[in-house]
């Protein structure tokens, strides 16, 4: 018991000397943060780069260097030695300027899932935040409630109602809360510098609480089939891969690839298409199992809320029987406020998970953020 207590006493010190933030007034907006995110985003700020420069180069034509290295003209006409256009560097130039229309697409849709990448990962280290700083207020209630629960067994044990091992595990227990509170504080600093590093700069502001409405899968018209296949079409890495397959494959048909400059042999070359399309396939079903795995977690929380509301709804059914036991005499009002700090415990548990739920639903709906989650 002696050796539990000193374990105990280590780690609240070892707690006490991580530095905590300080927080200037004002609250912090989610719609703040997103913009401040974006604008100082150094990945964005290249990928529109890319973008304007592919469709600078698409207005203003393909370099002439960037061709084929075969001529762009062949042969004599028979008239005033005329030269008729090489059909090579006509199909070469033609590939190029469909890959870059690929290139210009790929990066556009890599920008929107940056994008929105931000969006929700701030959604859900504003819900990390909320939820962290209610738990912090409800661990406090519970250490309260827990030191009056001692001050009365102590009365007991002097008049021996109950045993000094009894009382000593309640005081184990308000250390244990304690020691809770402490990581609890120490998950809240960790959450706020989550948030800093996303939106690439200091964070002095306590956060303005944002509320995701709770809508089932079935509510948002959500459906496996539909989430998985947009997942897959809209997924950057996906359109590459099909970019990559389709250039392969006009190269190979008009015999264009430069056996001389390519670590394949020209029998190989098919057999290159062959594993770009095997690897293409295996994303698709990395891809899939993300976004299934992502709705089978949502049906799992969806069923755990209902679960919860329903312990809910039975203990404030027992909590409304003994209050008229405590109006009686029969119950003390201690008996009373244990039983409701429980259901706001449940409560909290609640809205925790309806906020994640939330967070998550948010995902599905952008379907392709799935294929970039590490």
């Amino acid at each position: 018991m002696i050796l539990l207590k000193l374990k105990i006493t280590a780690l609240l010190l070892a707690f006490s000397l991580i530095p905590s933030l300080s927080f200037a007034s004002g609250k912090l907006t989610y719609e703040e943060a997103l913009k401040t995110s974006i604008n100082n985003n150094l990945s964005i700020e290249r990928g529109s780069d890319t973008v304007d420069n592919i469709q600078n180069t698409l207005q203003t034509g393909i370099p002439a260097q960037s061709l084929s290295n075969s001529s762009q003209y062949q042969g004599q006409g028979a008239q005033g030695g005329q030269y008729e256009p090489n059909p090579v560097s006509s199909i070469n130039q033609s590939i190029q300027y469909q890959t870059l229309l690929d290139n210009e697409q790929i990066s556009k849709q890599s920008l929107t899932v940056q994008k929105d990448a931000i969006e929700v990962n701030l959604k859900a280290i504003f819900v990390k935040i909320k939820n962290l700083e209610e738990n912090d207020k409800l661990i406090k209630e519970k250490i309260n409630n827990k030191n009056t629960n001692i001050g009365i067994s102590r009365v007991k044990y002097q008049k021996g109602v109950i045993s000094k091992i009894d009382l000593e595990n309640q005081e184990i227990e308000v250390e244990q809360l304690k020691n809770s509170l402490k990581e609890n504080k120490l998950q809240l600093d960790m959450a706020y510098k989550d948030l800093a590093n996303v939106m690439n700069t200091k964070v002095d502001r306590k956060i303005d609480y944002i509320s995701i409405p709770y809508k089932t899968l079935s509510q948002n018209g959500i459906s496996k089939e539909n989430v998985v296949g947009s997942a897959i079409s809209q997924a950057p890495t996906i359109m590459q891969q099909n970019s990559q397959i389709k250039q392969l494959e006009e190269k190979i048909k008009y015999s264009l690839i430069d056996y001389a400059n390519s670590s394949l042999p020209k029998e190989e070359s098919n057999t290159d298409l062959n594993i770009k399309d095997v690897d293409l396939r295996i994303s698709k079903q990395n891809i899939k199992n993300a976004v299934l795995d992502s709705v089978n977690s949502v049906e799992n929380i969806e069923t755990n809320i209902k679960n919860l509301q329903t312990q809910i709804d039975n203990a404030k059914r027992q909590a409304k029987n003994l209050k008229k036991l405590v109006d009686l005499g029969f119950k003390t009002k201690i008996d009373l406020e244990n039983l409701n700090l429980q259901i706001k415990e449940m409560e909290l548990q609640l809205e925790n998970a309806k906020s994640n739920h939330g967070v998550m639903i948010e995902r599905l709906k952008k379907p392709y953020l799935l294929s970039v989650q590490g």
